[in-house]
């Protein structure tokens, strides 16, 4: 079987069918194959002829279908394969030493985004505002701009100028990743998490679902589900050797991406990202970070809520209170705050969908009484919804048609 180490276009990608009748000429019997499943395979490598032979051999090899192919092996599989290390890892490694000290900081960075679509406006917008230790080498117009021609002239990027995009081959990515030592690898995940928070702040609390304030979000969210991934990958792919580190700045970038994918309906997103933060702010308690963790119980109870798991909201709901009352108590949240009243309401919204509305009753009323208490400034539809429903439910009809007047009114 030919390998194609030694042409250089076969480092360049290809077309989708021309990438298909690559792949299919070493694997005997390749016409049986699903051609979707075929697609699948040379997508999994983003069509780069390196890539599909090196697939091909393990397909063939193996005796096995494309389908068992994308089931067994991962990228990471195909960067240990013996042509593919020996040549594309040359190429990587010569772009490596082209980009110097702070171009390879800056490429190592970009290994955890989403390489398929990087924004350059949402880069330069971190490194304007970058005053961390961890991203000084990027700190500055000047700096961003030599780190950005640097990695653009190594080859191991493409740069549309048009559209002000980068772009990096899964493969390349993966290769680097096989080159980091576990202190580079930390520390360009570190770099990566806070160039996303600094680019993208933490939102108020009445707005942090309001998705006119996140421009490109789609794009945004898509470089956090990367680096969740591989955060979660870390703790069981042999190949990192050491998990990634995780600090509260992840778990505040992961609660606010993970409110804008529930907003969207992304439940499972959302969930694995909510759980990951949850376990960063238990891991760190000298951080004191019970306001954050209540914020992170409420999201998971709505979660439970949307996916018809009332009994696990409950405990949510329960959770987000009682960490609200210790955030309060430490002097991390100060009263009146609207979480306040709308978490008493949610333990009362948890218990009516398991049924038991006359405990909810008075949680529903006393959420209402600290909005009255307290002069807040939102009218609290929600509570009065739901306090409305309970008493339909308990065919109290004329005190639920006072509360349904009331939220007309509003």
């Amino acid at each position: 079987m030919r390998t194609y180490a030694q042409d250089n276009e076969f480092l360049n990608v290809l077309d989708k069918e021309s990438s298909v009748e690559l792949l299919k000429k070493p694997i005997p019997d390749s016409e049986n194959e699903d051609y979707k499943d075929l697609e699948n395979v040379v997508r999994q490598v983003d069509y780069l002829p390196l890539g599909i032979l090196a697939a091909a051999r393990f397909i063939r090899n193996d005796s096995l279908s494309a389908e068992d192919f994308l089931n067994t092996y991962s990228n990471n599989d195909l960067v240990q394969d013996a042509d593919v290390h020996i040549h594309l890892g040359n190429r990587v490694g010569t772009g490596i030493r082209k980009t110097r000290n702070k171009g390879k900081d800056f490429l190592f960075l970009l290994t955890f985004l989403d390489t398929d679509k990087i924004q350059e406006g949402l880069l330069a917008e971190g490194a304007q505002k970058a005053d961390l230790p961890v991203l000084q080498f990027l700190s500055g117009t000047k700096s961003f701009n030599m780190c950005r021609t640097l990695v653009t002239r190594s080859s191991l990027v493409s740069r549309n100028k048009e559209t002000r995009q980068i772009w990096m081959h899964r493969l390349v990515k993966d290769n680097c990743h096989f080159r980091m030592s576990t202190a580079e690898r930390r520390n360009a995940f570190q770099a990566a998490v806070y160039l996303l928070i600094v680019a993208l702040p933490d939102r108020e609390v009445h707005d942090r679902w309001n998705l006119a304030l996140w421009p490109n979000v789609h794009e945004q969210l898509a470089h956090v589900v990367s680096l969740n991934r591989y955060f979660l990958a870390s703790r069981s792919d042999e190949s990192f050797h050491l998990p990634l580190q995780a600090d509260s700045y992840f778990a505040r970038l992961l609660f606010s991406a993970g409110w804008l994918l529930y907003e969207q309906g992304a439940f499972q997103d959302a969930f694995r990202m909510a759980g990951v933060a949850e376990e960063c702010c238990l891991a760190h308690p000298e951080d004191n970070l019970d306001s954050l963790l209540s914020d992170i119980y409420a999201l998971k109870a709505s979660l439970d809520s949307e996916t018809n798991q009332p009994e696990s909201a409950l405990c949510n709901y329960r959770s987000s209170a009682s960490c609200f009352a210790s955030a309060c108590q430490k002097g991390l949240i100060t009263r009146p705050d609207v979480r306040h009243a709308g978490g008493v309401a949610s333990v009362g919204q948890g218990l009516q969908s398991l049924n038991r509305s006359e405990e909810a009753e008075p949680y529903y009323r006393r959420a209402l009484d600290i909005w009255k208490e307290k002069d807040l400034p939102e009218t609290p539809v929600t509570i009065q919804l739901g306090l409305g429903l309970y008493l339909r439910y308990r065919g109290k009809f004329e005190k639920a048609i006072e509360v349904a007047e009331e939220v007309i009114e509003y």
